[in-house]
Protein backbone atom coordinates (compact mmCIF):
# COMPACT_ATOMS: atom_id res chain seq x y z
CA UNK A 1 0.00 0.00 0.00
CA UNK A 2 1.32 3.50 -1.14
CA UNK A 3 2.19 6.05 1.92
CA UNK A 4 -0.66 8.83 -0.30
CA UNK A 5 -3.72 5.48 0.14
CA UNK A 6 -2.29 4.49 3.68
CA UNK A 7 -2.71 8.75 4.44
CA UNK A 8 -5.91 9.14 3.16
CA UNK A 9 -7.48 5.98 4.90
CA UNK A 10 -5.55 6.87 8.26
CA UNK A 11 -7.40 10.35 8.11
CA UNK A 12 -10.62 8.60 7.54
CA UNK A 13 -9.80 6.77 10.81
CA UNK A 14 -10.67 9.77 12.83
CA UNK A 15 -14.41 9.41 12.19
CA UNK A 16 -14.07 6.21 14.16
CA UNK A 17 -12.87 7.47 16.96
CA UNK A 18 -16.28 8.02 18.66
CA UNK A 19 -16.66 3.97 18.42
CA UNK A 20 -13.60 3.00 19.82
CA UNK A 21 -13.04 5.36 23.02
CA UNK A 22 -9.67 3.86 23.77
CA UNK A 23 -8.08 5.25 20.43
CA UNK A 24 -7.31 9.06 22.15
CA UNK A 25 -5.07 10.88 18.82
CA UNK A 26 -3.91 9.89 15.26
CA UNK A 27 -1.57 11.99 14.07
CA UNK A 28 0.56 11.55 10.56
CA UNK A 29 4.33 12.66 10.79
CA UNK A 30 6.06 13.16 7.15
CA UNK A 31 10.00 13.05 7.65
CA UNK A 32 12.23 13.93 4.89
CA UNK A 33 14.46 11.29 4.27
CA UNK A 34 17.50 14.05 3.79
CA UNK A 35 16.76 15.44 7.33
CA UNK A 36 18.64 13.99 10.25
CA UNK A 37 16.90 13.23 13.53
CA UNK A 38 14.84 14.22 15.52
CA UNK A 39 11.67 15.49 14.66
CA UNK A 40 9.30 16.56 17.19
CA UNK A 41 5.85 15.54 16.48
CA UNK A 42 3.78 17.33 18.63
CA UNK A 43 1.84 14.29 20.21
CA UNK A 44 2.23 14.46 23.96
CA UNK A 45 1.99 10.78 25.42
CA UNK A 46 1.83 9.77 29.30
CA UNK A 47 3.32 6.85 30.69
CA UNK A 48 0.96 4.02 31.14
CA UNK A 49 -0.47 5.08 27.51
CA UNK A 50 -0.05 3.04 24.33
CA UNK A 51 1.33 3.52 20.63
CA UNK A 52 1.16 2.16 17.27
CA UNK A 53 3.12 3.36 14.30
CA UNK A 54 2.04 2.77 10.95
CA UNK A 55 4.68 3.28 8.72
CA UNK A 56 4.99 3.64 4.69
CA UNK A 57 6.88 5.00 1.98
CA UNK A 58 11.03 4.49 1.57
CA UNK A 59 14.49 6.25 1.62
CA UNK A 60 16.57 5.77 -1.46
CA UNK A 61 20.24 5.90 -1.45
CA UNK A 62 21.34 6.94 -4.29
CA UNK A 63 20.02 8.78 -7.60
CA UNK A 64 21.53 6.39 -10.21
CA UNK A 65 21.00 2.71 -8.42
CA UNK A 66 16.94 2.56 -8.21
CA UNK A 67 17.46 -0.98 -5.90
CA UNK A 68 19.33 0.68 -2.99
CA UNK A 69 16.72 1.97 -0.91
CA UNK A 70 14.86 0.50 1.95
CA UNK A 71 11.49 1.57 4.35
CA UNK A 72 10.71 2.21 7.87
CA UNK A 73 11.72 -1.04 9.22
CA UNK A 74 15.01 0.10 8.29
CA UNK A 75 14.98 4.03 8.84
CA UNK A 76 12.57 4.62 10.79
CA UNK A 77 13.30 5.37 15.30
CA UNK A 78 11.54 6.99 17.50
CA UNK A 79 11.74 7.93 21.29
CA UNK A 80 9.20 9.82 24.05
CA UNK A 81 11.04 12.97 25.31
CA UNK A 82 14.58 14.13 24.17
CA UNK A 83 16.54 12.16 25.99
CA UNK A 84 14.03 8.63 25.78
CA UNK A 85 15.43 5.40 24.91
CA UNK A 86 15.26 4.96 21.35
CA UNK A 87 13.04 2.18 19.57
CA UNK A 88 12.32 0.86 16.06
CA UNK A 89 9.34 -0.83 14.06
CA UNK A 90 10.66 -4.61 14.19
CA UNK A 91 8.63 -4.27 10.62
CA UNK A 92 6.89 -1.47 8.68
CA UNK A 93 4.58 -1.36 11.79
CA UNK A 94 4.85 -1.30 15.83
CA UNK A 95 2.82 -1.14 18.81
CA UNK A 96 4.52 -0.44 22.26
CA UNK A 97 3.67 0.65 25.73
CA UNK A 98 5.00 4.00 26.77
CA UNK A 99 7.25 3.72 29.86
CA UNK A 100 7.84 7.51 30.30
CA UNK A 101 5.75 10.86 30.05
CA UNK A 102 6.69 12.95 26.99
CA UNK A 103 6.56 14.67 23.43
CA UNK A 104 6.86 11.67 20.86
CA UNK A 105 10.01 12.15 18.62
CA UNK A 106 10.96 10.39 15.19
CA UNK A 107 13.20 10.53 12.94
CA UNK A 108 15.12 8.50 10.41
CA UNK A 109 18.01 6.76 10.91
CA UNK A 110 21.47 6.40 8.18
CA UNK A 111 24.30 5.30 9.94
CA UNK A 112 24.90 4.66 13.46
CA UNK A 113 23.74 5.86 16.95
CA UNK A 114 26.41 6.79 19.76
CA UNK A 115 24.05 5.55 22.14
CA UNK A 116 20.78 4.52 23.43
CA UNK A 117 19.52 8.04 23.84
CA UNK A 118 19.57 8.72 19.64
CA UNK A 119 23.01 10.22 19.47
CA UNK A 120 24.38 10.23 15.68
CA UNK A 121 27.78 8.56 15.67
CA UNK A 122 27.91 8.87 11.98
CA UNK A 123 28.28 12.43 10.12
CA UNK A 124 24.77 14.40 9.64
CA UNK A 125 26.27 14.99 5.77
CA UNK A 126 25.29 11.50 4.73
CA UNK A 127 21.64 12.69 4.73
CA UNK A 128 22.37 14.81 2.14
CA UNK A 129 22.53 12.54 -0.74
CA UNK A 130 18.94 10.47 0.64
CA UNK A 131 15.94 10.94 -0.99
CA UNK A 132 12.34 10.24 -0.59
CA UNK A 133 9.92 10.30 2.54
CA UNK A 134 8.58 7.74 5.39
CA UNK A 135 5.44 8.31 6.46
CA UNK A 136 4.14 7.68 10.02
CA UNK A 137 0.79 7.62 10.95
CA UNK A 138 0.73 7.42 14.86
CA UNK A 139 -2.47 6.24 16.98
CA UNK A 140 -2.14 6.82 20.72
CA UNK A 141 -4.41 4.47 22.93
CA UNK A 142 -5.48 5.06 26.35
CA UNK A 143 -3.94 1.20 26.97
CA UNK A 144 -2.91 -2.07 25.49
CA UNK A 145 -4.73 -1.91 22.18
CA UNK A 146 -4.33 -5.71 21.38
CA UNK A 147 -8.34 -6.05 20.89
CA UNK A 148 -8.96 -2.47 19.76
CA UNK A 149 -6.58 -2.67 16.67
CA UNK A 150 -8.63 -6.08 15.50
CA UNK A 151 -12.03 -4.17 15.97
CA UNK A 152 -10.28 -1.01 13.75
CA UNK A 153 -9.12 -3.49 11.35
CA UNK A 154 -12.90 -4.73 10.88
CA UNK A 155 -13.94 -1.12 10.45
CA UNK A 156 -11.54 0.42 8.15
CA UNK A 157 -9.80 -2.71 6.41
CA UNK A 158 -6.63 -0.92 6.46
CA UNK A 159 -3.63 -3.98 5.05
CA UNK A 160 -1.19 -2.13 8.16
CA UNK A 161 -3.81 -2.49 10.86
CA UNK A 162 -4.58 -5.99 10.13
CA UNK A 163 -0.97 -7.01 10.15
CA UNK A 164 0.31 -5.35 13.19
CA UNK A 165 -2.76 -6.45 14.91
CA UNK A 166 -1.78 -9.88 14.34
CA UNK A 167 1.88 -9.03 14.68
CA UNK A 168 1.04 -7.50 18.14
CA UNK A 169 -1.23 -10.38 19.18
CA UNK A 170 1.73 -13.24 18.19
CA UNK A 171 4.99 -11.02 18.60
CA UNK A 172 8.54 -12.79 17.93
CA UNK A 173 10.36 -13.07 20.74
CA UNK A 174 14.37 -12.47 20.97
CA UNK A 175 15.51 -15.83 22.15
CA UNK A 176 16.32 -15.98 25.65
CA UNK A 177 20.33 -14.61 26.92
CA UNK A 178 20.21 -12.74 23.22
CA UNK A 179 20.09 -9.04 22.61
CA UNK A 180 19.44 -6.98 19.93
CA UNK A 181 22.70 -5.00 19.14
CA UNK A 182 21.33 -1.63 19.30
CA UNK A 183 23.22 -0.11 16.61
CA UNK A 184 21.40 -1.93 13.71
CA UNK A 185 18.36 -2.02 15.36
CA UNK A 186 15.46 -4.11 17.35
CA UNK A 187 13.66 -6.63 15.50
CA UNK A 188 11.79 -10.42 15.12
CA UNK A 189 13.74 -11.85 12.75
CA UNK A 190 15.77 -14.60 15.31
CA UNK A 191 13.47 -17.17 17.28
CA UNK A 192 14.16 -19.88 19.98
CA UNK A 193 13.39 -23.51 18.43
CA UNK A 194 14.02 -26.90 18.92
CA UNK A 195 16.38 -29.24 16.41
CA UNK A 196 18.35 -32.35 16.66
CA UNK A 197 20.98 -30.93 18.32
CA UNK A 198 19.25 -28.97 21.52
CA UNK A 199 17.78 -25.75 21.16
CA UNK A 200 18.60 -23.71 18.09
CA UNK A 201 17.76 -20.26 16.66
CA UNK A 202 15.68 -19.82 12.94
CA UNK A 203 16.47 -16.88 11.42
CA UNK A 204 14.12 -15.78 8.68
CA UNK A 205 14.54 -13.05 6.57
CA UNK A 206 12.06 -10.90 4.33
CA UNK A 207 14.03 -7.95 2.99
CA UNK A 208 15.26 -7.24 7.06
CA UNK A 209 18.54 -7.41 8.94
CA UNK A 210 19.46 -7.89 12.19
CA UNK A 211 22.12 -8.72 14.83
CA UNK A 212 21.78 -10.89 17.83
CA UNK A 213 24.97 -11.34 20.66
CA UNK A 214 25.44 -13.12 23.69
CA UNK A 215 27.83 -12.05 26.60
CA UNK A 216 30.55 -14.48 27.58
CA UNK A 217 33.80 -14.26 28.95
CA UNK A 218 36.34 -15.92 27.13
CA UNK A 219 40.63 -15.87 26.91
CA UNK A 220 41.85 -15.75 23.55
CA UNK A 221 44.80 -18.48 23.18
CA UNK A 222 46.47 -20.14 20.68
CA UNK A 223 43.71 -22.93 21.26
CA UNK A 224 40.85 -21.40 21.35
CA UNK A 225 37.96 -22.85 19.37
CA UNK A 226 34.40 -21.32 18.03
CA UNK A 227 32.59 -24.64 17.57
CA UNK A 228 28.55 -24.77 15.71
CA UNK A 229 26.23 -26.29 14.17
CA UNK A 230 24.09 -24.62 11.21
CA UNK A 231 21.29 -25.30 8.69
CA UNK A 232 21.32 -22.90 5.68
CA UNK A 233 17.80 -23.58 3.69
CA UNK A 234 17.73 -20.34 1.56
CA UNK A 235 20.47 -17.96 0.48
CA UNK A 236 19.24 -14.26 0.87
CA UNK A 237 21.74 -13.76 -2.04
CA UNK A 238 22.43 -15.42 -4.80
CA UNK A 239 25.75 -13.60 -6.05
CA UNK A 240 29.03 -12.78 -4.24
CA UNK A 241 28.07 -11.10 -0.79
CA UNK A 242 31.30 -9.03 -0.81
CA UNK A 243 29.78 -5.42 -2.74
CA UNK A 244 27.52 -3.36 -0.52
CA UNK A 245 24.76 -3.99 -3.26
CA UNK A 246 25.07 -7.82 -2.58
CA UNK A 247 25.68 -8.14 1.27
CA UNK A 248 23.14 -9.94 2.17
CA UNK A 249 24.49 -13.57 4.46
CA UNK A 250 23.99 -15.13 7.56
CA UNK A 251 26.76 -15.57 9.53
CA UNK A 252 28.21 -16.04 13.62
CA UNK A 253 30.96 -13.96 15.00
CA UNK A 254 33.23 -12.78 17.48
CA UNK A 255 33.61 -9.73 19.13
CA UNK A 256 36.45 -8.80 21.05
CA UNK A 257 37.71 -6.90 23.91
CA UNK A 258 39.13 -4.41 21.50
CA UNK A 259 35.68 -3.83 19.57
CA UNK A 260 36.15 -5.76 16.50
CA UNK A 261 34.66 -8.62 15.51
CA UNK A 262 35.36 -11.85 13.18
CA UNK A 263 32.28 -13.02 11.85
CA UNK A 264 32.02 -16.59 9.62
CA UNK A 265 29.76 -17.12 7.02
CA UNK A 266 28.53 -19.13 4.35
CA UNK A 267 28.57 -17.98 0.84
CA UNK A 268 26.64 -18.77 -1.80
CA UNK A 269 29.87 -18.71 -3.97
CA UNK A 270 32.75 -17.06 -2.78
CA UNK A 271 35.90 -19.59 -2.34
CA UNK A 272 36.11 -20.58 0.75
CA UNK A 273 38.83 -19.19 3.24
CA UNK A 274 38.52 -15.94 1.95
CA UNK A 275 38.49 -13.00 4.11
CA UNK A 276 37.97 -9.10 3.37
CA UNK A 277 36.52 -6.00 5.66
CA UNK A 278 33.01 -5.37 5.30
CA UNK A 279 31.75 -3.35 2.30
CA UNK A 280 29.46 -1.28 4.22
CA UNK A 281 31.65 1.47 4.60
CA UNK A 282 30.46 2.53 8.61
CA UNK A 283 31.51 -1.13 9.08
CA UNK A 284 34.83 -1.73 7.41
CA UNK A 285 37.35 -0.65 10.41
CA UNK A 286 35.38 -3.07 12.63
CA UNK A 287 34.30 -5.99 10.82
CA UNK A 288 35.85 -8.68 8.54
CA UNK A 289 34.07 -11.54 6.96
CA UNK A 290 35.94 -14.90 6.84
CA UNK A 291 33.81 -17.39 4.05
CA UNK A 292 34.14 -21.17 5.70
CA UNK A 293 31.37 -22.38 3.21
CA UNK A 294 30.70 -22.14 -0.17
CA UNK A 295 27.91 -23.05 -2.85
CA UNK A 296 24.97 -24.98 -2.74
CA UNK A 297 25.61 -28.51 -2.26
CA UNK A 298 24.86 -29.33 1.25
CA UNK A 299 21.84 -26.60 1.39
CA UNK A 300 19.22 -28.05 3.98
CA UNK A 301 21.83 -30.41 5.56
CA UNK A 302 23.13 -29.79 9.65
CA UNK A 303 26.82 -29.12 9.15
CA UNK A 304 29.21 -29.24 12.10
CA UNK A 305 31.73 -26.48 12.04
CA UNK A 306 35.47 -26.15 13.81
CA UNK A 307 37.18 -22.90 13.91
CA UNK A 308 40.36 -21.95 15.50
CA UNK A 309 39.95 -18.86 16.24
CA UNK A 310 43.24 -17.53 17.13
CA UNK A 311 44.35 -18.61 13.73
CA UNK A 312 41.54 -17.31 12.00
CA UNK A 313 42.45 -13.89 13.79
CA UNK A 314 45.83 -13.87 12.71
CA UNK A 315 45.11 -14.55 9.18
CA UNK A 316 41.91 -11.87 9.25
CA UNK A 317 42.67 -9.15 11.46
CA UNK A 318 46.14 -8.94 11.76
CA UNK A 319 46.40 -8.15 15.57
CA UNK A 320 45.45 -9.43 18.94
CA UNK A 321 42.02 -8.41 19.39
CA UNK A 322 41.95 -9.52 23.23
CA UNK A 323 39.68 -12.00 24.67
CA UNK A 324 36.06 -12.63 23.00
CA UNK A 325 33.11 -10.81 24.74
CA UNK A 326 30.56 -11.89 22.76
CA UNK A 327 29.01 -14.31 20.73
CA UNK A 328 26.90 -12.74 17.41
CA UNK A 329 24.43 -13.95 15.25
CA UNK A 330 24.02 -11.66 11.95
CA UNK A 331 21.65 -11.85 9.09
CA UNK A 332 20.68 -9.49 6.66
CA UNK A 333 18.31 -9.23 3.25
CA UNK A 334 17.89 -5.95 2.84
CA UNK A 335 20.31 -4.65 0.53
CA UNK A 336 18.65 -7.14 -2.46
CA UNK A 337 15.51 -6.88 -0.60
CA UNK A 338 15.31 -10.91 -0.75
CA UNK A 339 14.23 -13.71 1.74
CA UNK A 340 16.54 -16.40 3.43
CA UNK A 341 16.43 -18.95 6.39
CA UNK A 342 19.16 -20.28 8.34
CA UNK A 343 19.24 -22.17 11.86
CA UNK A 344 21.85 -22.32 14.33
CA UNK A 345 22.58 -25.04 17.20
CA UNK A 346 24.92 -26.41 19.31
CA UNK A 347 27.35 -23.51 19.67
CA UNK A 348 30.58 -23.83 22.02
CA UNK A 349 33.58 -21.76 22.89
CA UNK A 350 36.28 -24.35 23.67
CA UNK A 351 40.07 -24.05 24.68
CA UNK A 352 41.42 -27.49 26.25
CA UNK A 353 39.71 -28.61 29.09
CA UNK A 354 37.76 -25.11 29.24
CA UNK A 355 34.42 -24.42 27.45
CA UNK A 356 31.09 -22.53 27.54
CA UNK A 357 28.04 -23.65 25.54
CA UNK A 358 26.53 -20.38 24.20
CA UNK A 359 23.21 -21.62 22.68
Amino acid sequence: MSESSLSDQANALIEQVPRIPALLEIREIRLRADQPPWSDTGVELLSGQWITILGSGRVSWSSREQELWAGPKHHLWGKVGRSGKIFNPTQDTTTIPVLGSGRLFLGLLHGFWANERGVLASDEKAYKGLTGEIVATVLVWANDPSQELVTLGGLTKIDAIVAEAKRHKDPVKTPEGWSYLFETGYGDIFRDVSTEYGSGIEVKLDNAQGIIRKPVRFPLTESTELCWRWKLDQFPSSVSENTVRTHDYFSIACEFENGRDLTWFWSCDIPSETHFGCPVREWNFREVHYCVRSGDKQLGTWIEERRNVFDDCRAALDEDPGGVNHIWLIAVSSFQHGKGLCTFADVWLRDGDRSIKVL
